[in-house]
């Protein structure tokens, strides 16, 4: 392949990343090293996937007292309205009630006769 070739493939390949649309951010993550037990962000203090966001938000939601679930909510829509200007509160909220929803049905089809239902059942506790 010619070094004309590889420069032409190069340039289209950074057009057609160029081109993507950006993913959408609904949460703000906690940045690395923030071991403070009063931040509303999500994730872990360390390394974390970010693939398993759905996951770190539930888990913040569960350790949450109840008495913080508006400031958690309003904290999470302020960070997705800051950073999607043509974002709406009604689409984050469909993120968030999605989240919740696809969990609750998880939790629904697990077989209560299955040897893990032990730990099923102490997963929705």
């Amino acid at each position: 392949m010619s070094e004309a070739e590889i420069q032409t493939i190069i340039v289209n390949l950074s057009l057609v990343l160029l081109c993507q649309p950006m993913k959408t951010t609904y949460f703000k993550h906690r940045q690395r090293f923030d071991f403070s037990p009063q931040s509303l962000d999500i994730g872990r203090p360390l390394f974390w996937s970010k693939l398993l966001e759905d996951n770190h938000l539930l888990y913040r939601l569960i350790k949450l007292d109840e008495s913080r679930f508006e400031a958690f909510y309003q904290h999470h829509l302020n960070y997705y309205l800051s950073n999607n200007p043509q974002g709406h509160e009604q689409s984050f909220f469909k993120h968030v009630q999605e989240i919740v929803s696809d969990r609750i049905e998880q939790l629904r089809v697990k077989d209560p006769f299955k040897s893990s239902h032990p730990s099923d059942v102490k997963a929705k506790i």
